[in-house]
């Protein structure tokens, strides 16, 4: 994760580096890493494509990285995005 945060960023941020190694070793546990940590896994790998035959995205100009990332990568299923 160090990478990706100076790619990200451009430079060092260790407290972000700090909260990421509490987020990996369950001592911080929070909306955002749950999803970020289900993206980084795939935890939806497989879940969404047996339980759907297809998605349906509306206001998708609202999806932000984490989501579409995961819609992306762990289906195969149809989808249709809706946005404004």
């Amino acid at each position: 994760m160090s990478n990706e945060i100076i790619n990200k960023f451009k430079c060092k941020k260790p407290l972000l580096t700090q909260l990421w190694d509490k987020v990996l070793s369950n001592q911080l546990v929070t909306f955002d890493s749950i999803r970020k940590l289900g993206q980084i896994n795939h935890w939806s790998k497989n879940y969404i494509d047996q339980k759907y035959d297809m998605i349906l995205i509306d206001e998708a100009q609202d999806f932000d990285n984490i989501m579409l990332s995961i819609l992306l990568e762990d289906t195969t299923i149809p989808k249709i995005f809706v946005g404004d």
